[in-house]
């Protein structure tokens, strides 16, 4: 099992991407697999937006930083809740979700994984913590 935790911040808004890689298909030789559904989801509201990185969430679960809510993948976090703080809110926010993968995709073996992020529609910074 995997523990992914995923980190965004919108840098500005309106820029589209200008390049990026094909959608993914399953076939012979490729497994896909969907990391849609809910996400332990939380900003870092602090006043200089860096406590996220200040304490190191990434080191632990999500939820034993503070307040973590279920958030929809894909979604627009910015619409989903009726908190006015959340659907103003410009900074780092921090995704994380367990993920069970076939134990052929980490045998040793030179498999290659590639994490495709299929709903970033505005600039912003990526960042990914597997198992820590």
């Amino acid at each position: 099992m995997f523990r992914l935790l995923c980190l965004l911040t919108v840098l500005g808004c309106g820029c589209p991407l200008d390049s990026g890689m094909l959608f993914p298909r399953e076939t012979s030789s490729r497994e896909v697999k969907e990391l849609n559904g809910l996400w332990k989801f939380r900003a870092d509201m602090s006043p200089n937006r860096n406590q996220g990185f200040e304490r190191a969430w990434y080191k632990a679960r999500l939820e034993e930083s503070g307040p973590v809510v279920d958030m929809p993948v894909p979604a627009s976090y910015n619409d989903i809740t009726q908190d006015s703080s959340l659907r103003d809110f410009i900074g780092w926010v921090w995704y994380e979700r367990e993920v069970l993968v076939p134990a052929r995709w980490v045998a040793g073996d030179g498999t290659r994984l590639v994490l495709r992020v299929g709903s970033a529609h505005y600039r912003l910074t990526w960042l990914q913590w597997v198992n820590g």
